[in-house]
């Protein structure tokens, strides 16, 4: 039976990927654990409970992302190699892709379960992760649906999604030149900014050094990861006509397995040749006159 919605899974992907973000900074925000306005992503999701329940519902974030980004892979095989046919390294391009997506979404999971306060280095290498190759496949997937033809989407989402891409690419090094800048004020003031340590100090106000900086900072942070969900949503108008087949288990003996091993063993013969010769089960060569017999003689065997 075939599934025929999977459109659908981009989009619970942004929406979860929006509500836990949503759910996580409104528990911070009630239980006094972050400062109310704009606080990092990562400082949202540093204590408990907020940080339990960021972390179990970005994993499911990160399985439907990882979903998304495998069938864009089958989808762009499906158009290019079954529809029409194309030749060139296109396969391996979008294999590339489709592995650098899968360290985005892996790192999603990374960042979610090594909070900043327990774990720190695992933290923000979860976080390069997510955001690095997420920008990486990004790009990729842009400069591949330009220069592939015919081009498997309309003009304006393609230019739309190289927009969006082009803003949170924007939005990562402003994110993280201006959190530099906010470390380096803080530091002259001998306080603890995001880069060094949040441990003791999730909570900033406007007589914080750097606090202007740190502002920018997250703001760009917050922009990006909507620019990623925005690209991960608008896979869904692609996939609107497309089913996906369950898969099958084929165990050794079953019927199934028997069938396919009989038919990758029977050649496969040109019923309407008169002029190609045929080896029977015996091994003997047969230049048949009609191709009728041909046909008989295979379905004997």
């Amino acid at each position: 039976m075939a599934v025929s919605r999977v459109w659908l899974v981009p989009v619970a992907a942004f929406v979860l990927i929006t509500s836990t973000v949503v759910i996580t900074y409104a528990i911070a925000v009630l239980n006094d654990h972050v400062s109310a306005f704009l606080p990092y992503i990562s400082d949202i999701a540093a204590r408990a409970p907020e940080s339990c329940i960021f972390g179990q519902l970005l994993n499911m974030s990160a399985l439907l992302v990882g979903l998304c980004i495998y069938w864009r892979h089958r989808q762009i095989v499906g158009f290019y190699g079954s529809i029409h046919k194309s030749v060139g390294r296109w396969r391996t391009v979008s294999v590339t892709l489709m592995q650098i997506g899968f360290l985005s979404a892996a790192g999603m999971s990374i960042a979610a379960n090594f909070q900043e306060i327990n774990f720190k280095q695992m933290h923000f290498i979860g976080i390069f992760f997510m955001f690095f190759f997420g920008i990486a496949y990004l790009w990729g997937q842009a400069i591949f649906s330009y220069r592939m033809k015919p081009q498997m989407q309309s003009p304006v989402m393609l230019y739309t999604r190289a927009a969006v891409t082009v803003l949170a690419t924007i939005f990562f090094f402003i994110s993280m030149s201006t959190d530099y800048v906010g470390h380096i004020f803080s530091r002259g003031s001998h306080e603890k900014s995001k880069i060094i340590s949040t441990t003791e100090k999730l909570h900033f106000s406007s007589s914080d050094s750097g606090y202007g900086a740190r502002i920018v900072s997250t703001i760009s942070e917050w922009l990006m990861a909507l620019c990623f969900s925005v690209v991960i949503l608008s896979f869904a108008s692609e996939l609107r006509f497309a089913e996906l087949k369950p898969l099958k288990l084929v165990l050794p003996g079953s019927r199934l397995a028997r069938e396919r091993s009989e038919a990758e063993a029977t050649p496969a013969v040109d019923i309407f040749a008169r002029d190609r010769s045929y080896t029977d089960a015996s091994g003997n060569v047969i230049f048949p006159s009609e191709p009728l017999p041909i046909l008989a003689n295979q379905l004997v065997h």
